[in-house]
């Protein structure tokens, strides 16, 4: 049963499900190019997907999926490009808040 993937999401399948609330999970592509891509867009740390990884499709805008009867299938060509972790450095996160002076 997988997990999402993306860093502070979450969703997991013992919890979700299509037909619950409309979340499906994403197996990594095998395409390396592609696969490369969803890695850098996931954006963790020294972290490489096993065969069992998986991104949810909150992570995907809707024209990424075909919608069959009570499915839904994710394009070939599709990456995951919502609701991704932003890494912010906290001397930023002072700077904005107005505790850092420049």
């Amino acid at each position: 049963m997988p997990s999402c993937a993306v860093k502070w999401c979450g969703k997991h399948s013992k919890t979700s499900s299509y037909k619950k609330d409309g979340i499906t999970f994403h197996r990594f592509p095998k395409i390396p190019e592609l696969k490369e891509k969803w890695i850098d867009k996931v954006n963790r740390e020294n972290w490489f997907p096993t065969k069992y990884s998986a991104v949810c499709s909150r992570h995907f805008t809707p024209d990424c999926f075909e919608y069959l009867k009570e499915r839904r299938r994710l394009f070939s060509s599709a990456i995951p490009t919502l609701f991704l972790p932003i890494l912010v450095s906290f001397v930023f996160i002072d700077i904005m808040l107005g505790k850092v002076k420049l």
